[in-house]
């Protein structure tokens, strides 16, 4: 027992000095990062992704599945969750292809039974919630006289994301021989820093001082996650479980440091000349939307899983005020997706084959993304695919999970965007805190 608990407090202790290097990571170089927060990030874990981001129906003794605070009633073991992810793949126009490749933290979750008996359970961790990163070129014309314009390009630069931890709670309400009912709720704390760069510059021989934008935003707040799951038994090899969750609509605090300055002339010199308006610490607010999702799950004898999620978000209610400038007008959609995922192991209980205890995973998902750009939405579809490999004789796993995803399309004059996204996570799961009658 001693050296259980020894070895949780160090890889505690390992985890979180990961995450702190990685929370200001850029996890993204997508132009469409420039809209709402940004680049909103996948919140489970590795055999999420791998099953189509399915989730509201997923429950497992030895997995968490922090997307569905109501699942946290189903654990037995005591679970600790980390992952990191690699993407690379091209964005592209109708005449120009870039290549990207990003690797940061995905998650580090962890999860206790606080009763078995009484189905209650809680976990707490850390993931991404958005991420900002782009780089875009434009080339402008000013009106220099009456008669003549005079060329200039404009610079657009975003950087930063927000982070989300969370502490939640799962505890079962009603149970019989057939059929049990959980709730469960996560309080979360999202964090972080947007920054917003926006400069024109000048060819040198205008003899033109550039000219730059500059926005910090600093923003951070609780946000409420409410789930539900319904579990019923059909026969003696069938389990179904429907869930469901809510995201509240929340209201984040905001401070924001604003510079328009000039800069030296000619090129893309960051030096400046003089300060044209400054402001310093203005506060102001945040609004991020109203969250539904739902999801059904059937799983036959502890081998064979299909589950299936639908997810609605009020993206067009998402919005920034500020003490000077008032509140900005939203220019986001409502998002809607589908996702659809299975799993299958031979054999979860073979302890001495460890070949029959492999997890196969797989999904396909579609999105109706929150951003539209003349008219035409930029939707997403993906593929994923993962294994769950076994560690020894118990229930911990590494996880290898594959996404192809594809948003936006280029015959609607978009940006499309083709990403190959891997992500490796390590699930430990044992009997933790247990006391022995004899040691």
């Amino acid at each position: 027992m001693y050296k259980k608990a020894k070895g949780l407090i160090t890889v505690c202790l390992l985890v979180f000095l990961i995450t702190q290097t990685a929370i200001s990571q850029n996890l993204t170089i997508s132009p469409y990062s420039i809209f709402g927060p940004g680049e909103l990030q996948f919140m489970g874990n590795a055999s999420n992704l791998a099953k189509g981001r399915v989730s509201q129906g997923i429950r497992r003794s030895y997995e968490i599945n922090s997307l569905n605070p109501a699942s946290y009633s189903a654990l037995k073991n005591t679970v600790i969750e980390a992952g990191f992810s690699q993407n690379m793949g091209t964005i592209k126009d109708a005449t120009t292809s870039v290549d990207v490749n990003t690797v940061g933290f995905s998650y580090v979750n962890f999860g206790i039974p606080i009763s078995e008996k009484r189905g209650w359970g809680v976990s707490f961790g850390l993931m991404p919630y958005s991420s900002v990163g782009y780089k875009v070129l434009s080339i402008d014309s000013i009106p220099q006289d009456t008669a003549t314009k005079m060329g200039a390009v404009n610079n657009l630069i975003g950087r930063g994301g927000l982070t989300k931890f969370y502490l939640g709670m799962g505890y079962k309400i009603y149970k019989d021989s057939s059929r049990s009912i959980s709730l469960g709720v996560n309080v979360g704390y999202i964090f972080g820093n947007l920054n917003s760069t926006t400069q024109i510059l000048f060819p040198p021989n205008n003899l033109m001082f550039n000219v730059e934008e500059s926005t910090n935003r600093y923003t951070g707040g609780l946000i409420f996650d409410y789930g539900l799951q319904f579990e019923q038994n059909i026969g003696k090899k069938i389990k179904s479980v429907a869930g469901f969750s809510i995201n509240a609509r929340t209201e984040l605090s905001s401070t924001r440091q604003y510079v328009f300055r000039s800069l030296a002339i000619g090129g893309g010199s960051r030096s400046g000349r003089d300060t044209i308006y400054a402001s310093d610490n203005e506060a102001g607010t945040m609004i991020l939307p109203l969250g539904l999702r739902g999801g059904l799950s059937i799983n036959y004898d502890e081998k064979l899983l299909l589950a299936a999620d639908a997810e609605y978000n009020e993206w067009s209610s998402y919005k920034t005020t500020w003490q000077t400038s008032g509140s900005s007008t939203s220019i986001l959609r409502n998002s809607l997706s589908y996702s659809l995922g299975a799993s299958y192991t031979p054999d979860p209980n073979d302890f001495r084959n460890i070949f029959n205890r492999f997890d196969y995973r797989a999904g396909f998902r579609y999105e109706q993304s929150n951003i539209t750009i003349n008219n035409n939405g930029v939707d997403v579809l993906s593929l994923s695919a993962g294994v769950g490999v076994p560690m020894g004789k118990s229930r911990s796993k590494v996880n290898l999970s594959f996404e192809y995803l594809k948003r936006g399309n280029i015959s609607n004059s978009l940006i499309q965007e083709d990403y190959y996204r891997f992500i490796l996570g390590v699930t430990f799961a044992d009997k933790w805190f247990v006391r022995y009658r004899y040691d």
